[in-house]
């Protein structure tokens, strides 16, 4: 989500309020205001050193390095990319009611990925622990099924967390590449004895409709669910259907 001066809503009380993302074309840095549940406001800055560089600069910290990156569908480049951890004190007592994020300079652009409010308390494992207490409090909040607040699809984060939470234990899962399979990633929780599928490097063009056909073939017992979206079905999903049902019949 590049700061645009967006109003996310985020709810809870802690003592600090955590951000993780990484500056494009260079560090980047902002400003934006907290607001509390009882109206009040606080202005914040925080930066971010640059996705590419892997080097942290004042206020930030490598939160996790990759060892390559996506140049484009069907090539990775073996070069490590970096995303970075920093944190904004809250006032005290007081219950967050959203963050607004101001715009940033179309030159250097500053990316956030998750916002977690925590206690913010160092405990005997040291500033490591504290942000791994971070990074587990994001992922939950990225995929507990709460519409992500950076997105006017919330219909469909909906959906596909209840789905998670119908699915069998056995089940066979599939996704064609495109926003089905950043719902996939984010709200589907892979369990032991499921199956899951996705194209190689997102490359492969609609793959999600023939990828389920094809393991209800070969597991006739399972459930086999493809997310795919509508570009997708008109594409290629709507021509497998035909004659999978043929052979069926």
């Amino acid at each position: 989500m590049i700061a645009d001066g967006q109003i996310i809503d985020v709810s809870g009380s802690g003592t600090e309020l955590g951000f993780l993302g990484a500056g494009a074309f260079g560090a980047a840095s902002g400003t934006g205001t907290i607001t509390y549940a009882d109206g009040s406001t606080q202005t914040y800055s925080v930066g971010m050193a640059d996705w590419y560089n892997n080097t942290p600069v004042a206020g930030d910290q490598i939160a996790t390095t990759t060892s390559s990156w996506n140049w484009s569908s069907s090539s990775q480049v073996p070069h490590p990319v970096s995303i970075y951890y920093a944190s904004v004190p809250l006032e005290s007592g007081k219950t967050v009611k959203s963050v607004t994020r101001r715009t940033t300079p179309a030159e250097v652009r500053c990316g956030c990925y998750a916002l977690v409010r925590g206690p913010g308390q160092v405990s005997s494992g040291g500033e490591d622990e504290r942000l791994d207490g971070l990074l587990a409090s994001a992922e939950r909040e990225l995929t507990s099924g709460r519409p992500h607040p950076s997105c006017s699809s919330s219909r469909t984060s909906e959906i596909n967390a209840a789905l998670s939470r119908q699915l069998p234990d056995n089940a066979i899962l599939s996704s064609a590449p495109g926003s089905a399979a950043n719902w996939y990633a984010r709200q589907i929780r892979i369990r032991r004895g499921m199956k899951a599928m996705l194209s190689g490097n997102l490359a492969t063009m609609v793959p999600g409709v023939p990828y389920a056909i094809a393991a209800k073939f070969a597991f006739g017992g399972r459930v086999s669910i493809a997310m795919v979206g509508d570009g997708a079905m008109q594409m290629g999903g709507m021509a497998e259907i035909q004659p999978a049902r043929q052979r069926v019949h």
